[in-house]
């Protein structure tokens, strides 16, 4: 990372690239579990999905999971106990509010906030840390989501749409979380290449028809 015209370290910042990014602080960080008695339901209607649904639509930083207990140990998976993990830093946000309507059914089993000053002798714990690693993720993959690109396992990729010019390689991404010092939490982005990913359109599948029907004719 050398400049024409070196000052200082002989480095200049607009030369400098990193793949390592500072995303928030734990100190601050406040929580909510929360959970529903009706486990019963179709998925579309579970509490806890409908409650993660709003949430992240409002661009609420929340994750969810399954708990298996004792006594669901029979039970189908997709029957088994839900969380839904609420993170926020100030004041509970309006739209929590909102998105959490009573009418959900769900109750808050844990809430709980962590500051470094206060509770430097106990850190935040390591399955709550990793839950807000999910909830980063979930709200960063959205995002991507909504700029059309698609995950490919735990790839990111921008899709070539019908008729670009462009069909080289293509650069995709994924990202790994960790925690720096005693409350810092970044995000390392790993990029590979890997072959050209189209958006599939009528038009593939009428030149899929065709060449099927070419073959047959022969």
């Amino acid at each position: 990372m050398s400049h024409p015209n070196p000052s200082g370290n002989g480095c200049s910042l607009e030369d400098c690239l990193t793949n390592l990014f500072a995303l928030t602080d734990l100190c601050g960080i406040k929580w909510r579990r929360l959970a529903s008695d009706n486990n019963n339901v179709e998925q579309l209607e579970d509490p806890v999905l409908v409650g993660f649904s709003r949430c992240i639509s409002n661009d609420i930083l929340c994750v969810w999971r399954r708990v298996q207990r004792d006594s669901e140990q029979r039970q189908p998976d997709f029957n088994c106990s839900k969380e839904l993990w609420i993170f926020w830093y100030g004041d509970e946000p309006e739209s929590l509010r909102q998105a959490l309507d009573p009418e959900l059914g769900l109750k808050e089993l844990e809430s709980g906030t962590w500051d470094r000053d206060k509770d430097k002798d106990n850190g935040l714990t390591y399955e709550c840390r990793t839950l807000l690693f999910k909830a980063l993720h979930n709200l960063i993959e959205r995002n991507l989501l909504l700029k059309n690109f698609v995950r490919l396992g735990r790839w990111y990729v921008l899709p070539y749409e019908h008729g670009s010019a462009d069909s080289g390689d293509h650069l995709s991404f994924c990202f790994h979380y960790f925690l720096h010092g005693e409350s810092q939490v970044c995000a390392s982005i790993e990029v590979k290449l890997r072959p050209p990913v189209w958006k599939l359109t009528n038009h593939h599948i009428s030149l899929v028809q065709d060449n099927q029907a070419s073959i047959q004719g022969k």
